[in-house]
C-alpha cells in the first residue's frame, strides 16, 4: 500500500521534530501497529510509533516532545498518534513488563493540555501493551528513522508476547459492550497466532476468523469487519458475547 501523502507528511513531521529535540540522544523512531500491517486507514487508525533513545528524556524535553504532538495531532488523522519512548538497553534482551519513560495517546490530550508538566512527571512506569508491539516492530515494524530494528530490538519470547497480548484481551467480556469492533477483530487475531503462529491485523485477523471459526459468527464477523472498515458504530449482541466467551476459553487454555 502506497503511503498516504497526509500520513507522509506528519511522518516527515514527527522526525523534524524528534530530531530537533532529542539530537545525539536519538536512536530511532520506529512504526508499529495499522500502517506497519499495511492496512492504514485516515478515517478510522492512529499513527502509532516507538521512540528509542540512549538516555532516558530530561523534564524540559518531555513538555516540548508533548507540545509537538499535540500540534502535529491537529493535523493528523481522526484518532491521532500513539507513542512511547523506551531506552536502546531495555530492548536487548527486552524487559517485561517494559519500562518507558513518556507515552501519549488521544485518549490523555485533555489531561496533557491542562497541566503538562504533571503529565509528563507522572506519566512514565512500565507497560505491558509495549511487549506485543515490539513483537510487531520485530516482524513488520517500518523505520521512520535511526538504526536498523535488528540493531535495536530483540523479539519477546512467545511467553511474554502472549501475557502482553492476555493483558490487553483479558476484559474482553467488559470491552465488548463499548467497543465490539475492537474486541472482537483482537480476539480474532489473537486466536491466529496461538494456533497458526500468524501475526495478523485487526482486518486479517477477522477474515481469518471467518474461515477458521464457527460458520455461525460467519454474519456477525462480517458486519464487525464492515463496521471497522467504514467506521459504523455497533452496539454489542449476546452473539457477540457468546463469541468473547469461546474465544477467551480457548485462549486461557494456551496462554494462562
Amino acid at each position: 500500500m502506497e503511503m498516504d501523502s497526509r500520513v507522509f507528511q506528519i511522518s516527515n513531521l514527527i522526525k523534524r521534530d524528534l530530531l530537533s529535540l532529542l539530537g545525539s540522544n536519538l536512536v530511532g523512531i520506529y512504526v508499529h501497529g495499522s500502517l506497519a500491517y499495511d492496512c492504514f486507514s485516515w478515517e478510522q487508525s492512529d499513527i502509532d510509533f516507538l521512540v528509542v533513545v540512549n538516555e532516558p528524556v530530561q523534564q524540559v524535553q518531555k513538555e516540548k516532545l508533548i507540545c509537538s504532538l499535540l500540534e502535529i495531532e491537529r493535523r493528523g488523522p481522526k484518532k491521532g498518534v500513539e507513542m512511547s519512548v523506551v531506552c536502546k538497553k531495555d530492548l536487548k534482551p527486552p524487559h517485561f513488563p517494559l519500562p518507558y519513560h513518556l507515552h501519549y495517546s488521544i485518549q490523555h490530550r485533555k489531561a496533557a493540555e491542562e497541566t503538562i508538566s504533571l503529565y509528563c512527571t507522572n506519566m512514565q512506569g512500565v507497560d505491558r501493551d509495549l511487549t506485543a508491539h515490539i513483537m510487531v516492530i520485530c516482524q513488520k515494524g517500518i523505520v521512520l528513522y535511526g538504526e536498523e530494528i535488528t540493531k535495536v530490538f530483540q523479539a519477546p519470547t512467545q511467553k511474554d508476547y502472549l501475557d502482553s497480548v492476555w493483558y490487553d484481551i483479558e476484559d474482553s467480556l467488559t470491552t465488548v459492550t463499548k467497543d465490539p469492533v475492537s474486541t472482537i477483530l483482537n480476539l480474532c487475531r489473537t486466536l491466529a497466532y496461538v494456533r497458526e503462529g500468524r501475526m495478523l491485523s485487526k482486518k486479517e485477523g477477522g477474515e481469518w476468523a471467518q474461515e477458521q471459526l464457527s460458520q455461525g459468527y460467519y454474519e456477525m464477523l462480517e458486519s464487525v469487519l464492515n463496521a471497522y472498515q467504514h467506521g459504523i458504530s455497533l452496539v454489542s449482541t449476546s452473539l457477540m458475547s457468546q463469541f468473547v466467551e469461546e474465544c477467551l476459553a480457548e485462549l486461557a487454555g494456551n496462554i494462562v
